[in-house]
């Protein structure tokens, strides 16, 4: 019998990633716009390129760019996920195939793998204009190879929980050691 498992990144849990990356490039894009134009209407005093517009003009050409830069950054890997049919995390008979970071696609037979571990990682962030603070966690499952480097995939926008995972994992190869996680 022929046991297979595939779990897909759910669209709907990144939609809000997306926006908010789409309006932080609006923003930065319409106020670029603006600053050009409003460094346009100074008239050019001589040739001396030291005054302080040339300074503030800098100022509008390189932050920005960096903040355009943040924004792709955060938008781009997102649209990817949202747009990619591919499986994040498959399995059959032959073995585990996940893409990893910048969407490499790694392929292992179950017998090649060492062991998977599950792992949580919390990230902590503050607010600066109202001093509040907060944080959220991040699900890895690391996949390690008897030759190699670790391989690992952020699971926390899968179709599927870290337990629906481990147990098809369990299902095809039950001698495959899984570290930090019980059921």
């Amino acid at each position: 019998m022929m046991h297979s498992f595939r779990y897909y990144y759910r669209k709907r849990s990144l939609i809000s990633t997306l926006l908010f990356g789409l309006v932080f490039l609006g923003f930065v894009l319409f106020w670029m716009r603006g600053a050009w134009l409003f460094m346009g209407n100074f008239p050019q005093t001589g040739t001396d390129d030291r005054g302080v517009f040339s300074y503030i003009g800098n100022m509008f050409t390189i932050v920005p760019l960096f903040m355009l830069g943040v924004g792709l950054y955060m938008t781009l890997p997102t649209l990817f996920k949202i747009l990619s049919p591919a499986a994040v995390i498959a399995g059959d008979d032959q073995g585990l195939s996940i893409r990893g970071s910048w969407f490499q696609t790694h392929r292992f037979a179950w017998s090649d793998l060492d062991y998977v571990r599950y792992e949580q990682r919390t990230r902590f962030y503050q607010n600066q204009n109202n001093l509040s603070s907060g944080s959220y966690t991040v699900e890895y499952l690391m996949v390690k190879p008897k030759m190699g480097r670790t391989v690992s995939v952020d699971i926390t926008h899968l179709d599927g929980t870290v337990d629906d995972i481990l147990s098809d994992m369990r299902k095809l190869a039950p001698n495959l050691d899984i570290k930090d996680f019980s059921v």
